[in-house]
């Protein structure tokens, strides 16, 4: 699946500025702000894993591009470059999707240690809303326990392929349910 839309923001503090700098080898967060960026992702298959690359075209800054790997064994995680990775919770609320970690590892060989949440990047929390069967909003919020908010994006994105009488919508649809969540915009806060 191919999504494409604009992150109408993409920011960083200067606590996740330099966190971001940090880890540039690995190419997980970008370590500038941004708005109205060009955004796309692509989410497949790769050897039986689910393969989610984003990229944002952040102007001068060029383009940022992150890859990660979602897996359900032994638990539902999220790993990146470098074998860092989250495990993951997801909620629904109101018929949005809730993502939040439920702590961070670094996975050496087949192993994952756990990370003390005060040496991450703290909370992170992805909130996805369908807007209708074609479109949907993110919300990514990562706040550091001392430090606060380090990073904050939110978008709204579309299919790639144009919408088809017939077609059926590729949007993730609300567990137990057969049709996409629609949910109107989130304020701006």
């Amino acid at each position: 699946m191919h999504f494409i839309g604009t992150m109408q923001w993409v920011y960083c503090s200067p606590f996740g500025a330099a966190i971001a700098r940090i880890v540039r080898r690995f190419s997980i967060l970008p370590d500038s702000c941004a708005r109205d960026t060009e955004f796309d992702f692509i989410i497949g298959m790769h050897n039986g894993e689910i393969l989610k690359q984003r990229r944002y075209e952040l102007g001068r800054r060029g383009r940022f591009t992150f890859t990660s790997l979602f897996r359900e064994q032994p638990r539902l995680h999220e790993e990146f470059g470098g074998g860092i990775g989250m495990y993951l919770g997801l909620t629904v609320n109101r018929g949005a999707l809730l993502f939040r970690d439920h702590g961070y590892f670094l996975r050496i060989g087949c192993r994952r240690l756990p990370l003390w949440r005060w040496l991450t990047v703290g909370r992170f929390e992805l909130l996805h809303r369908n807007i209708d069967e074609w479109r949907f909003q993110i919300i990514i919020r990562v706040a550091h326990p001392f430090l606060g908010t380090l990073f904050y994006q939110r978008g709204e994105f579309r299919t790639r392929q144009s919408h088809r009488q017939g077609e059926e919508s590729p949007l993730l649809p609300t567990p137990g349910q057969g049709a996409p969540v629609r949910a109107s915009p989130v304020s701006a806060s």
